[in-house]
């Protein structure tokens, strides 16, 4: 919790699971895996001269489930960056439209980025595509693609803070 906001309540239960203790769980799984296969690689590497030729496809995957996954944590707590050195200094009315315009903007961007996240994730369901040194059907890792970018959508309202999060009490 941020350090003006003792007096504020956050949301427990089902929706604190889900998205903060979950994301939380999730993004911590996969950077010990990454960190597991990359001291695999190191020493199969320099110990014997053999290296796991799939592992930095793999940590790379890895690394991109963890962003998307970890959005849901940061805009649920209302966490991600501010930019509002111009809103904050503007009058009530203008900084609520220009928050409005950037809730707009954001909407439009994720909504595109899920139109084509979702085209292609259907191609390489169709042309059943597998990762190059893994071979792991790359629709798998992709499907992350999509979520991560709604997750933004589903906690902006138009005053640009998190719906679900605990600033929404002082609003």
């Amino acid at each position: 919790m941020k350090a003006g906001a003792a007096t504020q309540q956050e949301p427990g239960g089902v929706v604190r699971f889900l998205f903060v203790r979950l994301p939380r769980w999730v993004m911590g799984s996969a950077l010990l895996i990454g960190l597991a296969i990359n001291l695999a690689n190191v020493i199969g590497r320099y110990a014997f001269g053999y290296s796991l030729y799939w592992a930095e496809e793999v940590l790379v995957y890895l690394m991109i489930w963890g962003v998307f996954i970890g959005v849901a944590a940061v805009a649920f707590r209302g966490e991600h960056l501010n930019m509002d050195l111009i809103s904050s200094s503007l009058g009530k009315p203008w900084s609520d439209i220009i928050n409005a315009c950037m809730v707009l903007v954001l909407l439009l961007c994720c909504g595109f980025a899920v139109s084509q996240s979702w085209k292609v994730v259907s191609l390489f369901v169709q042309a059943g595509q597998v990762s190059v040194a893994a071979g792991i059907p790359t629709a798998k890792f992709m499907v992350f693609d999509a979520p991560g970018a709604t997750w933004p959508i589903s906690h902006s309202n138009p005053r640009g803070i998190s719906i679900a999060s605990p600033q929404c009490a002082s609003t």
